[in-house]
Formats: C-alpha cells, sequence, structure tokens
C-alpha cells in the first residue's frame, strides 16, 4: 500500500509544480493598466522638499473597476505635510498622448553642499521634451460607443 501512494506522488509532483507556478506566475503580473512612467526632470520641475524622515511605508489599495478603456490607474502615494506624511489614493486618469509621469520619490540629494533629505513631487513630462502641459484628466465614464 504504501509503494501506491509513493508512486502516486512521483506521477503527479510535475502537475502539481507547473500548476503551483502557473498560479504564481499570474499572482504577480498586475492587472491594472498603470500610467506611463519615466525620469524625473529637476529642470522642469519644483525644488524639492527637505523631509526630516522617509514616509510611512505604502498602504494597499484595492483597485476599482476600470470603466474606461482609456484610462490608466495613477497609484496612490505619500506626501508630505509639515512633520506629518499625507496618503492621496490612487485614481484612473486619462493621459495625453506622449505623455509620462515621474512618481514621487523621497531620497538623499547633495543640496547647498550637504546631503539631505529630500521629497520630489510627481511630475507629468512630454516624452519629446516640447513645450506643452501635460496635465491628465480624471477619467470620464465611457458612453455606449467608447464600449
Amino acid at each position: 500500500m504504501p509503494n501506491y501512494f509513493f508512486k502516486r506522488a512521483l506521477i503527479f509532483a510535475p502537475v502539481r509544480l507547473w500548476f503551483t507556478l502557473a498560479l504564481v506566475l499570474l499572482g504577480c503580473g498586475s492587472s491594472a493598466i498603470v500610467v506611463p512612467r519615466g525620469p524625473h526632470r529637476p529642470q522642469a520641475e519644483p525644488a524639492p522638499v527637505q523631509v526630516a524622515q522617509a514616509p510611512p511605508s505604502a498602504k494597499l489599495e484595492v483597485v476599482p473597476l476600470r470603466r474606461n478603456p482609456s484610462c490608466h490607474y495613477l497609484d496612490g502615494h505619500y506626501h508630505p505635510v509639515g512633520n506629518n506624511w499625507a496618503w492621496e489614493k490612487g485614481e484612473w486618469v486619462l493621459v495625453q498622448s506622449g505623455c509620462y509621469y515621474a512618481p514621487p520619490t523621497t531620497s538623499y540629494e547633495r543640496i547647498e553642499g550637504g546631503t539631505t533629505l529630500v521629497f520630489r513631487a510627481g511630475a507629468w513630462h512630454r516624452r519629446d521634451e516640447k513645450k506643452g502641459r501635460c496635465t491628465p484628466r480624471a477619467c470620464p465614464t465611457p458612453t455606449a460607443d467608447d464600449l
């Protein structure tokens, strides 16, 4: 009897391994379409804000259903308010063609001869570096023609 269970376990082990691997890979992929991202351009952005400490870990957000196929999800993030950090919830936005988002960062930078912890706010930029604004709009509710 023990040989039967041992042989059966050997037969089904590869199947279980592939099934587990498939679940892991599917679970790691994001189903949300996030905004296009790129680097900060310090010369085209406001000066960084000096902060005393790094922000808390990001909050876990439940991404609302994407009701418009033209929209992208902008992740939530912390921003400094005085000596504290405030959470700004993520949202679906309509991104102009050719634009990308440089997400907020907190890092040590050399400023005025010393190294200090600074926060750079998220900023929108054009990929082609042309003049013009890249301001996302709130995601519109789709019409019957959009679906």
